[in-house]
């Protein structure tokens, strides 16, 4: 039977990246890196991490991070909802469940 507890959150550029600045000099990137943070400490994220394109940039359909949730996409969407910069509009969040197989 397939794992649904846990989610992956395809970690995309908002309205308000601002294309000529780097990853770590995004206004609100140290207040999302906070949050996380916060989030590992409770247990619900166990990993996060940038993703680059070959020119260190966006990908082309905007992905730049990934993170997994140790919780199911119901509670996986309200948290990202919750995060800095998803309500400043500076990254995108797509919730998917991940089906582990196990």
């Amino acid at each position: 039977m397939a794992d649904e507890g846990w989610a992956v959150g395809l970690v995309r550029t908002g309205r308000a990246w601002e294309l000529t600045l780097s990853l770590g000099e995004q206004k609100l990137i140290g207040e999302h890196m906070a949050y996380l943070g916060r989030l590992m400490e409770a247990g619900e994220v166990t990993q996060a991490g940038a993703l680059f394109a070959p020119d260190h940039g966006p990908a082309e359909d905007g992905l730049v991070a990934l993170i997994v949730y140790a919780v199911d996409a119901a509670r996986a969407r309200v948290i990202a909802d919750k995060d800095p910069a998803v309500r400043a509009g500076l990254i995108t969040l797509d919730i998917r469940p991940w089906y582990t197989g196990s």
